[in-house]
């Protein structure tokens, strides 16, 4: 589990947050916005100073979730999910999140770390190069899906969750497209979708 012993309001602390390359909120126990970046005020249509001091299910995170990923994190120390954000106007923003807990002197900080999900960017049955890559390897639009969320770095439970199936489902999805990938395992899925353009 990480540890800092300073203030989330000195600069260093502060210009770290700021130049991470993904939207980043940090939040204390209780869920209230210590800290964001300018992607996750760009993510979220929201201010700085307005984003300060609001409760993470303002910005659309249920509190069971909340509950739930903080308790996880509490657990391993780091947590992986996918999830929905709103912006300024409740427009939804799909988003995967890796969700840190971190020791400091005030007590637990969580450092969120958001990246829209590529169905918000560009699903996989639009683009032509990926339809066709994805045909010539017989995989389904489902299969796709499994292999992106593994790249996002979700386990078969995250998966589950997210596309609201079994584990036991997600089993067989992943069982038929390391099949049909000629996939060592999942990593070597990864890099295959990875060359192949399958997955971002």
């Amino acid at each position: 589990m990480a540890t800092i012993t300073s203030d989330l309001r000195e600069p260093t602390v502060v210009a770290s947050v700021e130049a991470a390359s993904a939207a980043v909120l940090v939040a204390d126990a209780e869920g209230r916005v210590l800290a964001a970046n300018r992607l996750a005020c760009g993510l979220l249509g929201r201010g700085h100073v307005e984003l300060i001091g609001l409760d993470m299910s303002d910005v659309g995170l249920a509190p069971l979730a909340l509950s739930r990923v903080r308790a996880e994190a509490d657990e391993r120390g780091v947590t992986f999910g996918a999830g929905q954000l709103r912006d300024r106007n409740g427009r939804v923003v799909p988003v995967r999140c890796q969700v840190t807990r971190i020791d400091s002197d005030d007590g637990p900080v969580y450092l969120w770390v958001a990246h829209p999900r590529r169905s918000a960017r560009r699903p996989a049955g639009r683009d032509p190069a990926r339809r066709r890559s994805a045909c010539e390897l017989r995989l389904t639009e489902r299969e796709l899906e499994i292999v992106q969320l593994i790249a996002d770095g979700l386990g078969n439970q995250d998966i589950a969750r997210e596309l609201s199936v079994s584990v036991e489902t997600v089993k067989t999805h992943v069982r038929r497209m390391l099949g049909k990938l000629q996939a060592r395992g999942r990593a070597h899925a990864v890099a295959i979708a990875w060359r192949r353009d399958l997955v971002d």
